[in-house]
């Protein structure tokens, strides 16, 4: 099988990669050259350098933001005393009512009750 002419891009068997290091890598390609930023001789995935560590990340800030709390939580909680001090018990409050106001009050109802129900 045969490519038809003036249908695919020129292949250049010595083409060079340029990394922004200074390293130089020969492939084929059908650019002449590439100029590229990163490539495996710098990059820290493969050369086992971890760069970004230095400012620390989300889980050291956390670790720090936590340690921070749990020795205000330390300051905070006053030391155990031996003495306790005396509380007066509470008293449910409740309105109770006196027997004669009850009493006027089941009087009121049943007359207006009779009133209801009488004719007119």
């Amino acid at each position: 099988m045969l490519m038809r002419k003036d249908t695919h891009p020129v292949y250049h068997a010595q083409a060079t990669i340029q990394c922004a290091c200074g390293n130089s890598i020969t492939v084929g390609s059908t650019q002449q050259s590439i100029d590229i930023e990163v490539c495996s001789a710098c990059h820290p995935f493969y050369t086992g350098e971890k760069r970004g560590a230095v400012r620390g990340g989300r889980v050291e800030r956390f670790q720090s933001h936590l340690q921070k709390k749990e020795e205000f939580q330390t300051k905070k909680q006053p030391a155990p005393s031996s003495s306790k001090k005396k509380t007066k018990p509470s008293t449910p409050k409740s309105k109770k009512q006196s027997p004669a106001t009850s009493k006027s009050r089941a009087v009121k109802s049943s007359a207006q009750k009779a009133k209801k129900q009488s004719p007119k």
